[in-house]
C-alpha cells in the first residue's frame, strides 16, 4: 500500500510509477520495464440539478443529481421546498415524514427526489423552488460550499386509458360491465365484435406483431368484423382520473 504525504485535491489524477528495476519482495526479479497506472480521486461535490426542470411529468421520479453521495437520512437539515404556484407569497412546504430509502438502494446515494426526502407528492401544473443549504456533506467529507436553488415546473398528469389488471383478460363470470380506467381524456369510443374460437388465435397474434398500428387499423378492423354497436362517451372532465364500466354485448361463442 503506497500513501502520499500531500493531500490530493478532488478530481486529480495521480501517475503511480514503479522503475524497471524494482526487485520483487520474494526475490531478485525485476519487471524490466516501467509499470504505471493512473488514480482517478473522487469528484469535487457539486450538485448537477433536476432531472427534469421544465413541463415535469408529476407522477415521475424527478431526482436531484449529485456529483458525490450523502446521507439521505440528515437530508432535512439541509434542504427546504417552496411552493410558488400561486402569485402570492407562499409558506414552506412541511415535510409529511422522515426520508425513507428502500432496500434496493445505496446506503448513500448520489440523487434523491423530493419524495424520498419526505416531502409529499408535487401536484400538477405546479411550480416549486428548491433549496441546499452550502453546509451539505457528501459521504467522502466535501462541504457543498454554496447555496443551491433551483425551480421545477410540473406539467398536467399524463393521460393514459387502461383495462386495468388482468392483461386483457376477462373472465366469463366478471359480468358484461369491464372496468375501464381513464385519465386527461375527453372522450371514448367504444366497440366491441363477436369472435368465434378459431379467430382468437390468430387475431391475438395479429395484434402482437402491430401493436403500433392498432389505432390506424382501428376502422378498418371494425368493418371486418362486421361491428355495429359503436358507443361514443363523454369522459367529462379532462384532467379526471375516473373509472367507469364500459357495457359489452355479448361477443364470444357459448362456452368460448
Amino acid at each position: 500500500m503506497l500513501e502520499v504525504t500531500d493531500s490530493v485535491p478532488p478530481d486529480s489524477w495521480v501517475l503511480v510509477e514503479l522503475d524497471a528495476v524494482v526487485p520483487a519482495a520474494e526475490g531478485r526479479s525485476v519487471p524490466g520495464a516501467p509499470q504505471g497506472r493512473r488514480v482517478e480521486a473522487e469528484r469535487t461535490f457539486f450538485v448537477d440539478g433536476f432531472r427534469c426542470r421544465i413541463e415535469c411529468a408529476p407522477d415521475e421520479w424527478n431526482p436531484i443529481m449529485f456529483r458525490g453521495q450523502i446521507d439521505l437520512k440528515a437530508i432535512q437539515k439541509f434542504i427546504s421546498v417552496r411552493n410558488i404556484t400561486a402569485p402570492t407569497l407562499q409558506p414552506i412546504v412541511t415535510m409529511a415524514k422522515s426520508p425513507e430509502r428502500r432496500d434496493w438502494e445505496f446506503d448513500a446515494p448520489s440523487m434523491f427526489s423530493l419524495e424520498d426526502a419526505g416531502y409529499g407528492r408535487q401536484p400538477a401544473d405546479s411550480r416549486y423552488v428548491v433549496r441546499l443549504d452550502a453546509s451539505l456533506t457528501s459521504e467522502d467529507g466535501q462541504t457543498l460550499g454554496y447555496t443551491w436553488v433551483d425551480i421545477v415546473s410540473n406539467w398536467h398528469e399524463r393521460a393514459f386509458t387502461s383495462f386495468g389488471d388482468g392483461h386483457g383478460v376477462w373472465e366469463a363470470d366478471g359480468g358484461t360491465a369491464l372496468p375501464f380506467y381513464s385519465r386527461n381524456f375527453k372522450d371514448v369510443t367504444q366497440w366491441a365484435a363477436r369472435l368465434s374460437r378459431d379467430q382468437l388465435m390468430p387475431i391475438g397474434e395479429d395484434l402482437a406483431r402491430d401493436e403500433r398500428g392498432i389505432l390506424e387499423r382501428a376502422e378498418s378492423e371494425r368493418q371486418i368484423y362486421s361491428v355495429g354497436n359503436v358507443i361514443h362517451k363523454t369522459v367529462g372532465n379532462e384532467r379526471a382520473y375516473l373509472y367507469f364500466g364500459i357495457r359489452q354485448p355479448k361477443c364470444a361463442d357459448q362456452g368460448g
